[in-house]
């Protein structure tokens, strides 16, 4: 969207001059189909101008002289895209509403571009080329890793065993995998066992098989091991740190030999693998330790590999950050960009998860992104961050949110400064500022009124306000930066920085080329038009024109960059509106009303993470319904065809988890039904699978998880079949993961990748609104269901307001419909409500506000020490001294 506050100020002169510059047609429309605006480009190209009469075809907006129209994709209220030919030439045009309250002067404005496929904004021209050559890429652009990449092709022809070390997220599966591609083994299998993942009574089983009637009911035709499953490819040991001590001698045996004995099996079965093994440990002290033999650790690091963290290889960070967001882009048809300071961030961070984490932090910057550019605090909330709001937030922001929400809260129970000072326990001077700053509207835009009143009177630009110019420019997909004479830039709007090596358009377009374009225009007094390649390959197009000044200050440039969509987009633009059409699936199944901020932007985000393909992970307190949105996010999303299925981690015994995730085949262990029996996995397969409570899953299975996350594919309990897993994950808690991980009881691995996108549900207490309504709609259900109609007194309303529901949702159902059998007449009166909210005492101290200014204190320098350890690191976050930590730190209660 347009910087208002800096387009504002241009008088409608300026503003009508830049849409003349639009290298491309646009026009806007009255409600009654009349043009009201037509740029020259609009008028020369497609005969379109002021005071047309345009008719409707088939739902187009046509004008005379146009030979064909094709809506291609309808948003009701939003957005049409139709195809149109004019002189035999085709043009794609986007016909973007405005909304009513905006403007009800104009009814929608028209974009148009040319169908010019050599124009992509969004997809390079030599895609196809990459990606023919992906088979034998690994992603990396450092110095660091070439004597890697370098040892891995003169080593991948070879058939000696390799050892790959590195940190957890390093890349080690991507590394095996692309030795794999590099070696003569290509076109045989490549098969990957996470040696944490599966049981240790399992593991020999599922690495040599067994043979017919092995053990108790063992399938009659035995089961192919890995070994063999993988015969003429190659086999990856993954955490082979994790291999129990008692099979590494099995392992040493088929490495030698590549030879297996299956599980009660008589005779050895040649295999032909090769044996790759990987690990983040330190298998030297293992030994040491007795904990790994030495002899399997010779024979396995032949050739030793170690993969350098993400840190240690700077040049790779952008890199590869670059092309997840490229994907992203492609697969959504947006062109989001990094700004110049997130770019340094992400490059000055130590990133301990390494690729994994960079992967999970700029896919969830991409989905979280209000704007086309991302800025750094998008990145400084994803670090340790927990609750609603952003670990960036300083003291004295968090201070003021918590007094907002307390003041409005109060104030709509003592509606006056008298009765809110009595409440509080302040004076009325008091008050009446905190009423002032909480409640009142904010004034102080006297200059802009007097500036938007002065440009909105006619004049030599035509009938137009400068509102209306305003308008326009504000929904076209236009790059447009207004420089004066010297080059400054004074006003900018765009959809995405450049390709180029500079950031944003100012910088850009002051670079040689530019400059001079700058001169030419100058000097001829006329636009002039260059064309140019981005650093990707992609074609640029864009209008440098000299634009008099009205009010006398000199000579300004504009120039302007038309957005060029490729079909691809298009198509990709059209599934994104066919799937916001299902965004209301019925108050049936979801009441969200959502009228609090905090809920509004939550649905908002779970919505767009519905039409996403990404795992989520959803926060919030116990009864804040992270179950029903899960369900909710599947049904908004491109998977709502099909299966929904969900798992209670913490109501599973842990010796269970396992096959209930994965299956198992018939046999597969001691009582294991005859037939078998498909997981959750499987049965969720084209859906979406919740595992509610995952912070519950037992350390043992969540290195299978992982692998399944990341591989998309598993193999169930017993079992030799590979099952491929095409499964959106989503997963709900409301414990503290990060806490977790540093006890211990929580992969940090796998953290990276349930968190991609991560929504917090806001506690009901902090939503007062929300409060309002559910407590309105819970007593409607209590109505319907026992025939009596009754209301809350307003007592009993301010008491719901005033209380801190730990219960949430769940809590307030229950003493709603408690309070309703309860209550003898037709009103609930506070005595109807259950002894918590009957003791006077405490509903005084509630109100007091340096009580709760203190308990604000205490949580928020808790939260901080909490989260970064230190009173060094907690005062840098906060934005506060040392001593000023230290000193709170004391008084806490």
């Amino acid at each position: 969207m347009i910087n208002r506050n800096i387009f504002l100020h241009m008088p409608k002169e300026m503003l009508a001059a830049i849409l003349e510059q639009l290298p491309n047609p646009v026009y806007a429309i009255q409600d009654d189909y009349t043009v009201l605006y037509a740029n020259r480009e609009a008028q020369s190209i497609l005969n379109v101008h002021p005071g047309m009469q345009l008719r409707e075809k088939d739902g187009v907006l046509t004008a005379p002289g146009w030979e064909q129209e094709t809506m291609l994709s309808q948003e009701t209220s939003i957005q049409d895209i139709y195809r149109v030919s004019v002189n035999g030439t085709g043009y794609l045009c986007f016909q973007k509403y405005i909304p009513e309250d905006m403007d009800k002067s104009i009814f929608s404005v028209v974009s148009v571009q040319p169908e010019a496929p050599e124009y992509d904004l969004y997809f390079d021209c030599n895609q196809s080329a990459v990606h023919s050559s992906a088979d034998r890429r690994f992603l990396s652009h450092s110095p660091q890793m070439e004597p890697v990449l370098k040892s891995c092709q003169r080593c991948a022809p070879s058939e000696l065993p390799i050892l790959l070390l590195g940190e957890s997220g390093s890349g080690k599966t991507m590394m095996a995998e692309y030795i794999h591609r590099l070696s003569s083994r290509r076109n045989g299998p490549f098969l990957v066992v996470n040696c944490a993942a599966i049981a240790k009574e399992l593991l020999e089983s599922e690495l040599f098989g067994y043979a017919p009637y092995a053990f108790t009911n063992a399938s009659p035709k035995g089961k192919k091991g890995l070994f063999e499953l993988a015969n003429g490819g190659t086999l990856l040991l993954d955490e082979i740190g994790d291999m129990p001590l008692e099979l590494q001698s099995k392992i040493l045996t088929a490495v030698e030999s590549q030879s297996i004995l299956p599980v009660g099996g008589q005779e050895y079965r040649p295999v032909d693998v090769r044996i790759l093994a990987a690990t983040n440990k330190d298998l030297t002290e293992l030994v040491r330790q007795g904990a790994f033999r030495e002899d399997l650790l010779w024979r396995l690091n032949t050739v030793e590999i170690r993969i350098p963290p993400l840190r240690e290889r700077p040049d790779d960070i952008l890199y590869i950050a670059n092309h997840f967001r490229n994907a992203y882009n492609e697969h959504n048809g947006t062109d989001l960009r990094f700004t110049p300071e997130l770019k340094q961030f992400l490059r000055e961070y130590d990133w301990p998860g390494n690729v994994r984490q960079l992967k999970n932090t700029v896919e969830k910057m991409l989905f979280m992104a209000r704007d086309m550019q991302i800025p750094l605090s998008a990145a400084r909330g994803l670090f340790g961050s927990r609750g609603t709001q952003s670990a960036s937030a300083t003291y004295a922001q968090r201070i003021e949110e918590r007094e907002r929400r307390f003041i409005q809260t109060q104030y709509r129970r003592y509606p006056s400064t008298r009765k809110l000072a009595a409440a509080l326990q302040v004076s009325q001077s008091t008050a009446t500022r905190l009423i002032h700053k909480y409640i009142t509207p904010q004034t102080g835009h006297n200059a802009i009124s007097a500036i938007t009143a002065h440009t909105q009177q006619e004049n030599a630009a035509g009938r137009l306000t400068q509102q209306q110019f305003f308008m326009i420019l504000d929904v076209i997909p236009n790059r447009i930066c207004v420089v004066d004479q010297d080059l400054v830039c004074i006003a900018k709007r765009y959809q995405g920085e450049s390709d180029d090596s500079s950031a944003s358009p100012d910088t850009f377009l002051t670079t040689a080329m530019y400059r001079a374009g700058y001169k030419l225009a100058g000097v001829k007094g006329r636009p002039i038009v260059l064309e140019y390649l981005t650093a990707s390959g992609k074609q640029r197009q864009t209008m440098i024109a000299p634009i008099n000044d009205i009010v006398g200050k000199g000579l300004f440039y504009v120039s302007a960059t038309q957005i060029h969509f490729s079909q691809e987009t298009i198509q990709r633009r059209m599934e994104i509106c066919r799937k916001k059409r299902h965004i209301h699936v019925g108050n049936k199944d979801f009441v969200f009303f959502g009228v609090s901020a905090e809920m509004n932007l939550f649905l908002q985000d779970a919505v767009r993470s519905g039409w996403q393909d990404l795992s989520v992970l959803i926060r919030g307190e116990s009864g804040t319904g992270k179950s029903v949105f899960a369900r909710y996010i599947h049904e908004v999303g491109s998977r709502r065809s099909g299966p929904f299925v969900s798992i209670n981690c913490a109501s599973i015994p842990h010796n269970l988890i396992e096959s209930e995730l994965f299956g198992y085949e018939k046999g597969a262990f001691t009582g294991a039904g005859p037939q078998g029996r498909k997981g959750l996995f499987e049965m969720a397969n084209g859906g979406t699978l919740f595992l509610d409570e995952i912070g519950d899953l037992p350390l043992n299975a969540q290195a299978k998880f992982l692998d399944v996350i990341e591989n998309k594919r598993f193999i169930p309990v017993g079992g030799s079949k590979v099952i491929n897993a095409d499964v959106r994950i989503i997963c709900a808690t409301n414990q503290d993961l990060q806490k977790l991980i540093q006890e211990k009881k929580f992969r940090e691995d796998l953290y990276w990748r349930i968190n991609v996108i991560e929504l917090q549900i806001p506690s009901l207490r902090n939503r007062d609104d929300d409060i309002e309504r559910y407590a309105e709609f819970f007593l409607e259900q209590s109505i319907a269901r026992y025939g009596t109609k009754k209301r809350f007194s307003p007592d009993v309303m301010s008491l719901f307001l005033l209380y801190s529901w730990p219960g949430n949702l769940r809590q307030l159902a229950n003493v709603v419909e408690r309070s309703y059998v309860m209550s003898e007449g037709s009103v609930i009166l506070p005595e109807d409500l259950p002894a918590e909210f009957q003791n006077p005492q405490d509903a005084s101290a509630a109100l007091q506000f340096s009580e709760m200014q203190r308990r604000w204190d205490n949580e928020i320098i808790s939260d901080a020490l909490s989260r970064y350890g230190s009173a060094q690191e907690a005062a840098a976050a906060l934005s506060v001294s040392n001593a000023t930590v230290s000193r709170k730190r004391a008084n806490l209660i």
